[in-house]
This record gives C-alpha cells, structure tokens and sequence, in this order.
C-alpha cells in the first residue's frame, strides 16, 4: 500500500498534526509493503526519499498571523505529484481550501481519499467570534461551519476521529462513514525516565518547588494566559512553592517572555522537537497542566502520562477521556482559582504507585504501534471497498 499524506499543519515548528505525521511515517518504516508520500507546505519546492518515505515540499506563502504555517495553494503542483507517485489512498488533514482541492483531485485521478478531523472548527471559531461579537452571532457562525464541514467531509470516502465523543458530534452534524482511529505515543520514547534532579538544575529550577509543566504552542487558543494567571494565583496562596515550566513557542512569545523574565518562579524553553528531551521534561515535572477549552484530543496530554506524570486539565476542554486518574483530576472552571484548587487537591494524591499506573494505562490502550495497527486495518477496507465499486458496470 502506498499512503499519500497532505496537509497544511506542518512546519517546523509545528505540534500534534506534525507528530500524528511522523509516528505513522515512523511506524510504515517498519513494516514491508507500505510506502508513504507527504505533501507539505514549504519555503521551496523539493523532494526527499528517506527509505519508505518521500517528501514533497511544495513552495508556498506564509499565512498572515501565524509563526511558520504556510498556505499551499499549486494544487497542479499537487496533481503532478499524484500523477507520477500514484498513491493507492489519499488522506487530508486540512479542512481548508486544500481539503477541497484533495477531493476533487483525488476524485480526479479515481483515488479514494480520507480526511482526519484534528481539530473541533465550528466550536473554536463560536469562541473567536464570541470574543469579538454577540453569543447570537458566534451560534450563527458555528452553525454556518457545521454546513460547510458537512459539505466538505461527505465528499470523502471515510473521516477518522481520534475518540468516540468526536465522532458523536460529527454523526449529529450528519458526516458519513467516521471510523474511530486514536493516535498514539511512542511508549518507549515517552517514558519515565530517572532526570529529576538533573533537569531541574539544568533549568535552575529549585528541587523542592512543586513543578508544573506546560508544553504545547504559545497561543491564545491553547489559554496560555490562564497559566500565567494561574502561578501568579499559586504564588499568592502558597508562596515559594510552585514553579511553572513552558516548552513551546506561538503567537504568544513575547508575553510568556516577559512573565519568565519578571517572575522568578516562570521558566520559558523554546520548541522541543527531539522527544527524548520532551520525555525528561515530562519526567521532571510534577504535574502536567493543559488548559486548552477546544481541544479534539491532545496528544502532549498522553505523552506526559506515558512518562507516569499525571495530567490536571479543564472539565469539558476535550482531554477528559485521555486523563487516566479520572474527574478529580479535572477543573470544573476556566479560572486560576479552579485550577489552583484542583491542583493542590491532586498533588495531596500523588503517590508513586500513581505515576506507575498511569504510565501502565497509556502503555496498554494508546501504544502507537497499536493504534496504527487498526488505522491501516480501516485503510485496507475503504481500498476494498473503492476496488469494488470501481468494478462495477457504470449504468447507462
């Protein structure tokens, strides 16, 4: 089977989209039969073949407002490519204007194409609007999105969902056929690893702080604010006790680098693209904290817990599932005293027994040798099914 990956969400400085790409590239390596073809985005046209994989940089514009993204447009770039590659299946990360372009090309040349839904559009952009408009104009624009996706992804053969509780939102919408495909870590990249002592002096972070870690874009989205309205919230309740360490850059660089350079319980680290390192980070901390109020998934969020760091998070914020120790784990509001509550609650539960059954859980149910495993299982059956209907007489 030869696999034809394309999207816009890559770049080098890129989170859960880019990683999903280079587990599954990672995991193809290993196995005969398979090949894989990415088409991304780039400040050039190029072409690498590594073993199994060949990726096509196409060149293209960077999108306004964003640090590295790029909007890849030269769909007859896109065409050449499947033309000569002649990939057996076709997946679209991108809800864009490059997931039309996809189906229509794809379409095309008689190729079944697939769609993987990464993030939750018509609820992100319900919450920009609402920032800027009334609740009646935000419910409009949400309901505008659902048709446009609806349009959009019934045009593919299948759409994949990382957890079931997307897929039952995607079946309200009306979006068919969906088959549930949860991404997975590395667990033998991400886990616990013996660097407490050592990180946290390399990062001049005091042994004795409780330490609190955040790795993921620096973004308005991913509620980057409310970590740094949190330590400051920690820091007035139990004083000298608390330290905050950010991995990640965005949008928001500026703030988290002035709130590192004016506290001294803030520490800022860049973009992490080497996952031995992330898994010294996660294995130093003591708990994980995501605040992001629109996540489809949160892959950060199993990677810590592989590393047996137990994850405080936002009640409803789309991580609910992923969190192995359960609803006490969970904040009920997107507010530093909520969280600060729930986070001195769950560190009066940590026990090592606790990071030993975390890291136990994700081993068992998120293992991404597994989950790709049932990935290329749904692969095969949609090529089945294309083979079929492609030998069907075409009615007069």
């Amino acid at each position: 089977m030869k696999l034809c990956d394309i999207t816009q969400f890559f770049s080098p400085t890129s989170g859960g989209v880019k990683r999903y790409l280079l587990s599954k590239a990672e995991y193809i390596r290993g196995r005969e039969g398979l090949e894989h073809l990415l088409i991304l985005p780039g400040p050039k046209d190029s072409k690498a073949v590594n073993g199994p994989l060949t990726t096509y940089m196409i060149r293209s514009p960077r999108i306004p407002g964003t640090q590295s993204y790029r909007l890849l447009l030269r769909t007859d770039k896109i065409r050449k490519i499947l033309q000569d590659e002649r990939p057996d299946l076709v997946e679209v990360g991108d809800p864009y204007q490059l997931g039309w372009a996809a189906v229509r090309l794809a379409r095309t040349l008689n190729l079944p194409v697939v769609a993987f839904y990464h993030s939750d559009y018509p609820r992100a952009l319900g919450r920009t609007v609402e920032r800027f408009a009334t609740r009646w104009i935000a419910r409009m624009a949400e309901h505008w999105l659902k048709r446009y996706i609806v349009a959009l992804y019934n045009r593919m053969d299948a759409t994949f969902v990382a957890q079931e509780s997307m897929k039952c939102v995607l079946q309200e919408c009306g979006i068919r056929p969906l088959f549930v495909a949860p991404i997975g870590v590395d667990t033998e990249t991400f886990a616990p690893q013996s660097c407490r002592s050592r990180v946290r002096s390399e990062l001049g972070i005091d042994e004795n702080r409780f330490l609190l870690l955040y790795v993921g874009r620096m973004s308005r989205e991913k509620n980057v604010k409310l970590l740094l309205s949190l330590i400051e919230h920690l820091a007035q309740r139990a004083p000298n006790q608390y330290h905050l360490l950010l991995v990640g850059q965005g949008h928001l660089d500026r703030l988290v680098r002035r709130a590192e350079q004016r506290r001294a319980d803030v520490t800022w680290c860049g973009y992490c693209a080497d996952g031995k390192r992330l898994a010294e980070y996660y294995s130093a901390a003591d708990l994980f904290v995501h605040v992001g109020k629109v996540e489809t998934y949160g892959l950060t969020v199993l990677e810590s817990q592989a590393c047996g760091t137990p994850v405080v998070a936002l009640k409803g914020g789309g991580t609910d599932c992923l969190n192995q120790l359960g609803d006490e784990f969970l904040a009920p509001k997107p507010d530093p005293e909520s969280l600060a509550r729930t986070i001195q609650s769950a560190r009066d539960r940590l026990t090592a027994e606790t990071r030993v059954e975390i890291r136990s859980q994700i081993a068992l149910n998120f293992d991404a040798t597994r989950n790709f495993d049932r990935e290329f299982d749904f692969y095969s059956r949609i090529l089945q099914t294309h083979t079929l209907d492609a030998s069907q007489p075409v009615a007069d």
